[in-house]
């Protein structure tokens, strides 16, 4: 019994050194009880994500890919020893980038930059490198055979948003994917813990968690990211771009919508907001919109639609826009000023108060 209770407990000291972490406070499913969020699972190549309403990691399996870094729509996970910010300040401008996780032996390289695996580069990222380098380049090499499974398509995705953005802006789209694949596949430790501490020393990271926990920010350090690269790019020439799955989201809402204002008390990154002055309109920042659907689950008339045209100028400027507005009007029964009157000049509550009578009296 006491060698079981050993090995127990020396399980629990290596899963607690996983190189990931996450904040259950910031999840969506703990958060909100009807939300089953799972992207941080669906996405894990090796199997170290595990969900039981929250996710617990395997530390024995977890690589510190730093792919459910960027899928979280809260930041709810993070790297223990490395910080996107501190990738991006090591590159050193003007410079052909490489962006590798299996090329260790040219990290002497300048031009080599080493990160947990190419799955974990966004597209703020990219843009960031892109506007300060001549050319970047994600070295693909082995990703076909390697054990994590990185879905390529994804991270050409995530280039073409990159170039497209530039393309906008006038910049030169120099982003591009290299997967020629020579050598050996990498395995779960050719980057992981072997190379770590290299690329602490080189970034200069403390080995703290550097992208947040708890619930200070619920927006996650990916989107933050996105919207400062965007913003540094100064102003767009072709102001508006398409984007069916995001990273950046838009929204517009129909007739349906009876300014209800549950959408907004729901939203987790406040990116809607009721407002009220002589009228009651529903307001959109594009800029906080993390993308997670939470406002067209709990709305109870179906009135909320995404909208594939984003207005780089919205997200540069992150002004509020109204969605949706009413008058408002008063309820002949409460007395309370609302912006949709349903029947008989009652507000909704009123009138079903009303109709409940109405049935006992009968």
């Amino acid at each position: 019994m006491a060698n079981l209770f050993n090995l127990v407990r020396a399980f629990g000291r290596i899963s607690s050194h996983s190189l990931t972490s996450v904040s259950h406070e910031r999840c969506l499913n703990r958060r909100y009880d009807r939300v089953l969020c799972n992207r941080c699972e669906h996405v894990c190549g090796a199997d170290a994500i595990s969900l039981d309403i929250v996710p617990s990691i395997d530390g024995t399996a977890c690589t510190g890919c730093g792919v459910c870094v960027n899928v979280c729509p809260t930041g709810a996970f993070a790297l223990r020893d490395i910080s996107k910010e501190n990738i991006i300040s090591s590159i050193e401008e003007g410079k052909t980038v490489v962006f590798s996780c299996k090329t260790i032996e040219k990290f002497d390289d300048p031009s080599y930059v080493p990160v947990p695996c190419i799955g974990y580069l966004c597209e703020g990222m990219l843009i960031k490198a892109a506007s300060v380098s001549e050319k970047v380049i994600l070295n693909g090499a082995g990703c076909d055979h390697c054990k994590l499974k990185i879905d390529m398509d994804t991270v050409q995705r995530k280039i073409n948003l990159a170039n497209t953005v530039l393309g906008s802006f006038g910049k030169i789209e120099n982003i591009e994917l290299s997967v020629d694949s020579t050598g050996d596949a990498p395995t779960k430790d050719a980057f992981g813990r072997k190379s770590i501490d290299y690329l602490r020393n080189m970034t200069g990271d403390s080995g703290q968690n550097s992208e947040p926990s708890g619930e200070s920010s619920i927006i996650q350090v990916t989107h933050m990211l996105l919207i400062d690269a965007i913003s540094s790019l100064n102003e767009p020439i072709d102001d508006v771009i398409k984007l069916e799955s995001g990273p950046l989201y838009n929204f517009d809402i129909m007739d349906a919508c009876d300014l209800c204002g549950i959408c907004a008390a729901m939203c987790p990154t406040g990116a809607l907001r009721l407002s009220e002055d002589k009228d009651r309109s529903i307001e959109f920042n594009i800029s906080f919109c993390i993308g997670c659907d939470l406002c067209k689950g709990v709305c109870k008339s179906d009135a909320i639609d995404n909208v594939a045209d984003i207005s780089l100028s919205d997200v540069i400027s992150s002004d509020w826009i109204s969605l949706i507005s009413s008058e408002l009007v008063q309820c002949k029964r409460c007395k309370r000023y609302i912006a949709s009157i349903k029947k008989d000049d009652l507000c909704p509550s009123c009138s079903l108060e009303q109709d409940i009578e109405r049935q006992f009296l009968q």
